[in-house]
């Protein structure tokens, strides 16, 4: 998918990022014997306003991200000559919650934060299937994330970031599990 991103400062320590972007895929199957290929076009959109505020060593990050994500999929004869309908799939999900780390200096230019959050989700819009758009679908229209990780940041414009989460919070039958990582690297 591609397509523009704003981010901006709206206030001393609140921020906001949108996301608009577009896409298609191609898409080659095979079961058993029976093979097809059907295209997809997708589009998303995504706003987060978030907050950021430090005390001390002490830093507070509440945010909201609205997103919705829509995709089309095309009607296909398979190789057996079985006509399968095409089908248009769509998520649209709030989350919403706080984050809280506490930062120690590691060195002269390198600072370590263990951090902490919890998010409510809300689908808002369901389509009751696995996954759209690299969007894991939840277990029903609301349900609570603990996320934890590390943040190693370097006065010179470094940042690593380890997150590890659980989804499934107050849902009896998911259980979901997240380990992700970012670098930025400053160019300039």
């Amino acid at each position: 998918m591609i397509g523009p991103y704003l981010s901006m400062q709206v206030h001393e320590n609140i921020y906001f990022d949108l996301r608009a972007a577009w896409g298609r895929s191609s898409n080659d199957l095979t079961l058993g014997t029976t093979t097809g290929g059907f295209d997809t076009s997708r589009w998303l959109v995504k706003g987060t306003l978030a907050g950021n505020w430090l005390y001390d060593a002490w830093r507070f990050t509440p945010s909201a991200e609205l997103a919705y994500v829509e995709e089309s999929q095309d009607a296909f004869t398979n190789s057996a000559g079985t006509f399968i309908a095409g089908q248009d799939v769509s998520l649209g999900r709030l989350q919403f919650g706080p984050e809280i780390g506490y930062r120690f200096a590691h060195s002269a230019d390198t600072f370590i934060e263990p951090f902490a959050a919890i998010k409510g989700v809300w689908d808002f819009d369901n389509p009751n299937v696995a996954i759209v758009d690299g969007f894991v679908v939840g277990p029903g229209d609301f349900w609570g994330r603990l996320e934890g990780g590390l943040n190693v940041i370097t006065t010179s414009g470094w940042y690593l970031r380890g997150l590890a989460s659980w989804d499934g919070v107050g849902s009896d039958d998911y259980s979901g599990y997240t380990l992700q990582g970012t670098l930025n690297v400053p160019l300039n």
